[in-house]
């Protein structure tokens, strides 16, 4: 008897995605179209914020609004992520030398954390 293995894949229309762009950071965006393309699942996706590809050469900078990626290269975007990112930076800000107008700030940055992760008002 073998046993034999998969891949899953669940993805949508509309659905929010996140995937790491050609400098490998991460990028947010809208599922717009899916397609099968030389027997493999693309994706076209509307980006949240656009990629800048910088100028040089000559040539003015470039901002992309949309990709079209491999499907098997995105992730489910989960709010999760974003808020564990704000409250590590919180965390390292309030790890910073004492300043006293710094202090005031990262504490009102933690409690504005504190508040979106419990969906709360901050005060």
């Amino acid at each position: 008897m073998s046993a034999q293995h998969g891949i899953g894949l669940v993805l949508h229309i509309g659905q929010r995605v996140r995937y790491q762009d050609y400098k490998g950071e991460r990028v947010i965006g809208t599922v717009r179209a899916l397609a099968i393309e030389d027997q493999a699942l693309m994706a076209t996706i509307g980006l949240d914020r656009p990629i800048v590809v910088p100028a040089g050469h000559g040539y003015r900078s470039i901002d992309i609004h949309t990709q079209h990626v491999p499907a098997h290269e995105l992730v489910p975007f989960d709010d999760r992520d974003e808020l564990m990112a704000e409250m590590l930076a919180a965390l390292i800000a309030l790890t910073t030398p004492p300043h006293d107008a710094a202090i005031a700030t990262n504490y009102a940055n933690a409690r504005a954390v504190i508040a979106k992760a419990t969906g709360a008002a901050s005060s």
